[in-house]
């Protein structure tokens, strides 16, 4: 596919959210309107987390079936056992204990499914078209979801059937750093380690690492003392190679620090705040840095308690002049998503708002 073809995560979600509240709307199953969706993207750029998440926010249920776990048949259509009937006695199939009981919404979400035995991709046909086997169908409202690696040297799957790939809806994912950067914010990761992709986005969008390796040692790291130097270097030379393992170990050991702590982003006058965002957009040209102060600064206030700072000014930040009009009205969504009423008024948010107002006008 060509550039423009990709879609990055937070396409891919928006899309899905309303293609799904469309598809569970329909009263009637059709294999047109149900026909499965595959998101193919490398490895640990979020695929399997990006639906994890879509169902969890929207209470849809979710089933997790790894294809490459799977060697039998017996494994989707189900174990044989002799039922009597009229007839006498016949063989039937009782259904795997994967397959959802409960009427949906909800998703199968079929992981890695290139990775199959060819056999098994074969006795998917059927699911994939009719959202059923010969002993067994979905419940209603569920929808198929896939996800894949790329054929080529870096990874050993399948190559799979032009029939099989008919019966589905292709979505090529791309990495984008500001996609993993915002969720990344929401993770509790100590707050330096965002630095450094925020400071040398090249060097971690073009790691030889996933984005899933980098997530899980930012979280080793996060929870491991900070004084603990040699703990810490012994990390991150498990999880990245030697060159990339140098570069990042220097980084963490030079202490790269480029934002104020919360606490003394607080104890400056809006004059002060107003030339610190200034020179802040002049030396790294990173908008998302701005989401990142803005995000820590609203993470600290509601761990301290807001009600302890008693009246004190702590907006400055969101009204800074110095602060571009787009990534303001970001942190005012925010805000109203993360903060109670009564800390919408304590931090004012009244005049972020109406200071939206006086620019659009």
């Amino acid at each position: 596919m060509e550039a423009d073809q990709y879609l990055n995560p937070e396409q891919v979600v928006r899309f899905l959210e309303k293609h799904l509240e469309s598809v569970f709307a329909q009263e009637e199953f059709s294999s047109d309107t149900f026909t499965p969706i595959c998101l193919w993207g490398e490895a640990g750029i979020g695929k399997t987390e990006l639906i994890r998440n879509l169902a969890q926010k929207n209470s849809w249920s979710m089933v997790h079936l790894s294809l490459a776990q799977i060697e039998e048949s017996g494994d989707i259509l189900g174990l044989p056992y002799l039922k009597d009937n009229s007839s006498g006695k016949k063989t039937a199939y009782a259904k795997p204990e994967w397959v959802p009981d409960q009427q949906g919404p909800g998703i199968l979400l079929i992981d890695d499914f290139n990775r199959a035995d060819s056999r098994i991709l074969n006795a998917f046909m059927e699911v994939f078209q009719f959202y059923s086997t010969s002993s067994w169908t979905l419940p209603s409202k569920w929808f198929i979801i896939l996800t894949a690696n790329p054929v080529h040297a870096n990874y050993f799957v399948q190559k799979v059937d032009q029939a099989i790939m008919d019966r589905i809806l292709h979505i090529q994912v791309k990495f984008k750093l500001e996609s993993w950067l915002r969720w990344a914010m929401e993770q509790k990761f100590n707050e330096q380690l965002l630095f450094f992709p925020l400071l040398f986005p090249d060097q971690f969008t073009n790691s030889k690492s996933s984005p899933r390796t980098w997530s899980k040692l930012f979280r080793q790291i996060s929870q491991t003392d900070s004084a603990d130097k040699d703990q810490i270097r012994m990390l991150i030379n498990l999880y990245l190679s030697r060159e990339e393992a140098s570069f990042f170990w220097q980084f963490i050991d030079a202490n790269q620090i480029p934002l104020l702590k919360p606490n003394r982003l607080l104890e400056l006058n809006q004059l002060q705040m107003d030339v610190y965002l200034e020179d802040l957009q002049l030396k790294y040209q990173q908008p998302i840095l701005l989401i990142a102060i803005g995000r820590s600064l609203v993470r600290y206030l509601k761990e301290v308690g807001i009600t302890s700072f008693n009246g004190k000014d702590l907006n400055r930040f969101w009204l800074s002049k110095q602060l571009p009009t787009d990534i303001r009205l970001e942190q005012l969504v925010y805000l109203q998503e993360q903060l109670n009423q009564k800390e919408q008024e304590l931090l004012a948010l009244g005049d972020i708002q109406g200071l939206m107002l006086d620019l659009r006008n």
